[in-house]
């Protein structure tokens, strides 16, 4: 199994308990045991420390695939209650909510990190270059998880709340719409950006673990963070660096991509280390239908796929296979998920192979970061810059080929407006349930009008989520999104 695997108990214990947070019930915490004046004396203390930042996205899948899917083309939950989210019923107390209240406060402790190792002298300058490039791609990844969801949020980003923490300090939020709000978004955009310019800088190409952070992870948020600012120059420039780096590849076979066999293979940019049953995940149990007794695995019968996004394939694109719309149970009786009725809605989706040693958790790691992602968002940002080309052609050829599909040519297409929609289209069928629909249809401006055509109670405020009460009503120096009235 992977180092990091290995040592992902271990951090939690006792490093976690140096760092501290701001944000009233969402910390702060401060244990007088370990602090900076008596832990950090060895490189090993600096390291558990750093080690101990990774915890913050142990269940991180659950918050950022989810957040990136409820409200589009090719998600529904089943459970009880979630048709409130699945028609934009949001006040604030939905599953959409946990993400705000776990990376807020993971902001500061990374913040609060950051300075202590700022301040050591007992480091070589490769180690504590090494140590700063980790903390600060995990500080700019909360950040810019949030501001997909939330847009920017009250953070601690200074020195003196940081270091000298005061539980009455509560950070504001200003009204978006106002020039301060605009003033706001700028300066958490260039706090992201700045972190992952430096982290670039600062890190090697591989890690010294696989898990950890590197120069292509901060790359790559770098570059997912320009397309979501529509920076389509910065975005194809990044692209090429990550390029560049000549470290990642499209795997042969799409399908091996999440299996257990295949971990660690060399399309995977940045994933989570997982463990069989201790430390897993729950990806395979949160979709699978009860019924599907092929498996001795946990069946929640919960996330699902749109029967309208699967009959978008083309009939012989091999990446709809990962999506069980029909199956055969130990009985010989073949189950058809269309007729099972409005309770089961939905094909479920086994991108993420079976564990033979799990029953709920499952061990294969948590995969964020692909490079197809770069490909695709590399060949949109061309589109973007330079209207159709044979140079997007031939990237959005390189994913079509490994599907099993014809190239499409550039002579099908006459504006950028009609690239960009196939675009959008192959990265559906490319990420479906890696939580990047919801950010592209935003980008591309079809998320609120593909949801209406399935309700009428979205309105153009859904593009982000509501505020969590809980912070709201805990810090008045929130203004709340645009739209909503609590």
């Amino acid at each position: 199994m992977k180092n990091l695997k290995r040592i992902t108990r271990a951090f939690i214990l006792g490093a976690m308990s140096l760092i501290f947070s701001c944000e009233g019930d969402l910390g702060p915490v401060i244990y007088d045991s370990i602090a900076p004046s008596n832990f950090f004396k060895t490189r090993e203390d600096v390291n558990a420390s750093v080690t101990a930042i990774y915890s913050e996205f142990s269940w991180d899948y659950e918050n950022r695939i989810y957040n990136g899917e409820i409200g589009t083309d090719e998600y529904r939950n089943n459970w009880g209650g979630a048709d409130q989210e699945n028609n934009f019923e949001w006040n604030g107390d939905g599953s959409y909510s946990s993400m705000y209240l776990q990376k807020v406060p993971a902001v500061t402790r990374a913040g609060a990190l950051l300075k202590v190792i700022e301040g050591i002298d007992f480091l070589s300058d490769a180690e504590k270059n090494r140590f700063i490039g980790e903390v600060k791609t995990a500080r700019a990844i909360h950040m810019f998880d949030l501001l997909n969801s939330y847009g920017p949020c009250p953070v601690i980003l200074d020195d003196e709340n940081l270091l000298n923490p005061d539980n009455s300090y509560k950070p504001e939020r200003p009204d978006l719409n106002t020039p301060e709000g605009q003033e706001f978004y700028a300066a958490y955009v260039d706090q992201i950006e700045t972190d992952l310019i430096d982290a670039a800088q600062l890190l090697n190409s591989k890690p010294p673990n696989f898990g950890r952070f590197n120069k292509g992870i901060a790359l790559t948020i770098l570059m997912k963070l320009y397309m979501h600012q529509k920076e389509f120059e910065k975005a194809e420039q990044i692209s090429s660096q990550i390029i560049n780096l000549g470290i990642y590849e499209l795997e042969d076979d799409y399908s091996t991509i999440w299996s257990i066999e295949n971990e660690m293979n060399k399309e995977i940019i940045w994933a989570l280390p997982r463990t069989s049953n201790t430390l897993g995940q729950t990806f395979r149990s949160r979709t699978l239908y009860s019924p599907y007794d092929l498996t001795k695995e946990d069946k929640w019968n919960g996330d699902k796929v749109r029967f309208e996004f699967y009959d978008s394939f083309e009939s012989n694109d091999v990446r709809k296979d990962k999506i069980i719309v029909q199956f055969t149970n130990s009985k010989g009786e073949l189950i058809d998920m269309r007729t099972e009725g409005t309770d089961f809605y939905g094909g479920f989706n086994l991108k993420y192979d079976q564990d033979p040693d799990a029953v709920m958790m499952n061990g294969i790691d948590v995969i964020y970061l692909r490079y197809a992602d770069v490909i695709l968002c590399r060949a949109e940002a061309l589109n973007e810059t330079l209207g159709p080309n044979q140079e997007s052609i031939d990237l959005i050829n390189q994913i079509r080929n490994r599907a099993g599909l014809s190239d499409i040519l550039l002579s099908n297409f006459h504006s950028k407006d009609e690239l960009n929609e196939h675009i959008l289209a192959e990265r559906g069928w490319e990420f479906y349930m890696e939580g990047l629909r919801r950010e592209d249809l935003i980008r591309h401006n079809k998320y609120i009008e593909r949801a209406g055509e399935r309700t009428a109670s979205v309105q153009e405020f859904h593009i982000l989520y509501p505020i969590p009460k809980i912070a709201y009503y805990e810090n008045h120096s929130i203004a709340q999104n645009p739209g909503y009235d609590f």
